[in-house]
């Protein structure tokens, strides 16, 4: 794996790295630093401790070039901070029994993950089998307002060492970010041509249609890719989508399924015109509690999530892998976001 994730998860922020035993304490000295300065408690520090020796020695342990940050934020004008754990390891094999604190197959990563949930407020995940695996951590002083968790697991078609999906979510204010993108094919090609979609979501835009237009004049040059973006406003309470071709999105909740649709077109190779043929919908939350879920075509056109399983009530990172366990398919690169 080339280096474009770990920058994308750190985001240029200072970080240090898991290079040897030492590591874990620099960190954890580094981590009691800053949440003293920003005004966290005893407590809350110790755990925090808790969190970065957990990551910081699975790094050591089952990852490569592991990295690990640190972020001073704010919310409801409660400080915090929040821990950023990147490598480009073999991913966790198995999710649920990480996060569960289960028997898991030795040499995977996933160790102490459990740990990481008990002591933090919010944890999002970005698992890419095969290429690493990034995990935020966010503690705050004092109990702050719910904002959504978000977990992105992805595997390669069988043979390829990356997949040829990628995908993102970053938060702006009190908006939500998160996208999908499938490049045609399979292999370096095909994510050389979704990376490249994805890095154009990640830059500043008016709106769906802007991005979507600079993603097919970006992809000029590529095999081409087919997309979805989801933006979701958690004080409004409102999801919007925008799609092209067959990446799916959803909206799951008491008040049933909300699916969305998408045209048959594809961003890059072909003469189409993308902008003017984009449409953006609009679906008002629910709840809370309703789950978000993107996802490729290495899942199969009958995934469904039904609010009466157990498993919506888990982590994300654990229905992005139930999922992934009961609709993927062998024959394609598959990649699922959850946000919940």
């Amino acid at each position: 794996m080339d280096a474009l994730l770990i920058e994308r998860w750190l985001e240029g922020a200072p970080f240090l790295s898991s290079a040897d035993e030492a590591s874990p304490a620099a960190a954890r000295d580094a981590l009691r630093s800053m949440a003293s300065a920003h005004g966290l408690g005893a407590e809350a520090i110790a755990e925090m401790v808790l969190v970065v020796s957990e990551l910081t020695t699975n790094q050591l342990r089952h990852a490569r070039f592991g990295r690990i940050a640190f972020r001073a934020i704010e919310r409801d004008g409660v400080p915090g901070i929040e821990i950023i754990a990147a490598d480009r390891g073999p991913g966790i094999e198995d999710p649920t029994a990480a996060l569960l604190s289960l028997p898991r197959t030795t040499g995977s990563l996933g160790a102490g993950v459990a740990s990481v949930l008990k002591f933090s407020h919010e944890v999002d995940f970005d698992v890419r089998m095969g290429e690493g695996t990034c995990v935020w951590a966010r503690r705050f002083a004092r109990p702050v307002s719910r904002r959504r968790e978000v977990a992105v697991l992805s595997r390669p078609i069988v043979g390829e060492p990356r997949s040829g999906d990628d995908a993102t979510f970053f938060r702006r204010d009190d908006l939500l970010y998160v996208a999908i993108a499938d490049g045609l094919g399979h292999g370096g090609p095909a994510r050389e041509a979704a990376s490249a979609a994805i890095e154009v979501v990640r830059r500043p835009f008016a709106d769906h249609h802007e991005v979507f237009a600079r993603t097919h004049e970006a992809l000029a040059n590529t095999r081409g890719a087919v997309m979805t973006l989801v933006e979701i406003d958690e004080s409004a309470k409102v999801v919007m989508q925008t799609a092209v071709g067959n990446v799916s999105a959803m909206v799951v909740g008491k008040g049933g399924v909300r699916t969305f649709i998408a045209p048959s077109l594809v961003l890059g190779p072909q003469r189409d015109v993308v902008r003017g043929k984009t449409r953006t919908e609009r679906h008002q939350l629910s709840s809370p509690y309703d789950i978000v879920l993107l996802f490729s075509d290495g899942l199969t056109t009958k995934t469904r999530l039904d609010v009466r399983d157990e498993v919506v009530r888990a982590h994300p990172l654990c229905i992005a892998h139930h999922l992934l366990e009961q609709f993927g398919r062998d024959s394609d690169d598959a990649t699922v976001v959850v946000v919940a």
